[in-house]
């Protein structure tokens, strides 16, 4: 396996998020509450192409997403989402490394969705700003965008709110050609400067889709029973 930590990206202050791709995301979230891991925010249609909802995994959050169309046959985690220690600084650097960066705000004016993600009731009743992201503008290796979230989301949805959870301690990513793919991705994610929270690694993988493959926990492996899913917890 290669160690993505060569190269230091103080742009970054840790890895925030995974995305999993689900066939079902009441299934999804019943399997992990199971083992014990808290909800970090309800299901909801929080993104306009499907429903998604978040469980604390331990020093970060994983997020389901059942698409309207298209939904996978397994369950899949294929993208990367970083905090920044600066949003524009970052998506400027990352646009001098040759990953052309877009910046979005992403708002929310329903009060239902807003209470959902944990506003009051009184602040529900105008928009929010919920985060500002930088997407690469062309595919990457690996799929992965930066998330600033609005002050009192970031509060909400850090590991410290949700204490007593095992941390993570590795993520795995599957690639057909690991050597290939670990300059780019060293060189936009390699090492955060301020909390590196887990490792990461690319390994070979027999998968034609860069993915995540093991997610490595204090906890110990985890059995998903019949639950589809491309990715081990161990």
């Amino acid at each position: 396996m290669l160690d993505i930590a060569g190269q230091k990206v103080p742009w970054l202050r840790r890895l925030d998020h995974l995305i999993c791709e689900v066939p079902n995301i009441e299934e999804a979230m019943d399997v992990f509450q199971a083992h014990g891991f808290p909800v970090a925010w309800p299901i909801g249609r929080f993104w306009p192409t499907g429903r998604t909802s978040g469980v604390a995994l331990g020093g970060l959050n994983l997020e389901f997403i059942e698409f309207d169309e298209g939904a996978p046959e397994v369950a899949q985690i294929r993208t990367l989402v970083f905090e920044p220690t600066d949003l524009q600084s970052a998506a400027e650097t990352l646009t001098r490394l040759n990953i052309p960066m877009r910046i979005t705000d992403k708002v929310e004016a329903n009060p239902d969705l807003l209470q959902l993600r944990g506003f009051s009731a009184e602040d529900s009743q105008s928009t929010q700003l919920i985060c500002r992201n930088a997407y690469p503008i062309e595919p990457q290796p690996y799929d992965f965008f930066l998330c600033d979230y609005a002050p009192f989301l970031k509060a909400r949805l850090l590991p410290k709110a949700f204490p007593g959870v095992p941390p993570i301690r590795s993520i795995i990513l599957g690639s057909p050609n690991p050597w290939e793919d670990w300059g780019p991705a060293n060189s936009a994610f390699g090492l955060p400067e301020k909390e590196r929270g887990c490792e990461l690694w690319i390994s070979e993988s027999a998968h034609p889709t860069r993915e995540v493959i093991e997610i490595i926990s204090d906890r110990g492996p985890l059995d998903f029973g019949d639950w589809p899913a491309s990715f081990r917890f161990s």
